[in-house]
């Protein structure tokens, strides 16, 4: 019986007589015999040159899959990021405000500038007026969570300063009793605290 020898293992095989030129000995080595040609084929096209992704600035090649020659980003998502990072660019650009305004539109469903327009200037806790940078604070503390409280009446425009008050909790061990101290708890008329215990 005449033999043929695998082009990827080296070993004899019994030549087929429907495949009489046959270079490889099963379907395992034809598949690494197919994926070499056309990692071949993609060097040659495309070339094995570097090139970095100009949004996450990660090195990369070209593949022939991702758009060829045309490739100018690592993956699809730097590409989609870099996009929108272009799109506020121009935004900016044609109008300083437009950020201002998307905010002002989206943010808290809206409820954000106003709040912001009721305090008029002034902050809603101590009523200082605000220069600069200001914060709207969830009465209810509801901010952090998954499902928080936007409505207007549960929102609060207060300066830094007041703002770290309100986040700051102190605790004291009195004869081994654990005593909470912070203004949120006056804020909130709350006399009672529950220790929550994760599960």
């Amino acid at each position: 019986m005449e033999t043929n020898v695998c082009v990827i293992c080296n070993k004899e095989f019994p030549r087929p007589a429907h495949r009489p030129k046959a270079l490889t000995c099963g379907v395992a080595c034809n598949n690494q015999r197919q994926n070499d040609l056309r990692r071949e084929k993609t060097k040659e096209k495309y070339g094995t040159a570097k090139l970095r992704c100009p949004y996450c600035k990660k090195w990369f090649v070209r593949r022939s899959y991702k758009g060829g020659f045309d490739q100018q980003y690592c993956s699809v998502q730097c590409q989609q990021r870099n996009a929108g990072r272009q799109y506020a660019r121009r935004k900016r650009e044609t109008n300083p405000h437009w950020a201002w305004q998307s905010r002002v539109r989206y943010h808290m469903g809206g409820n954000w500038a106003k709040a912001i327009e009721r305090a008029d200037g002034k902050c809603e806790k101590c009523g200082e007026p605000i220069n600069g940078k200001f914060y709207v604070h969830h009465r209810d503390g509801s901010g952090e969570t998954e499902s928080p409280n936007h409505d207007l009446a549960n929102l609060w425009a207060v300066h830094p300063k007041c703002h770290t008050k309100i986040h700051e909790i102190n605790f004291r061990v009195v004869n081994g009793e654990l005593f909470v101290l912070g203004e949120i708890f006056e804020m909130m008329n709350v006399n009672e605290v529950k220790v929550l215990r994760p599960q």
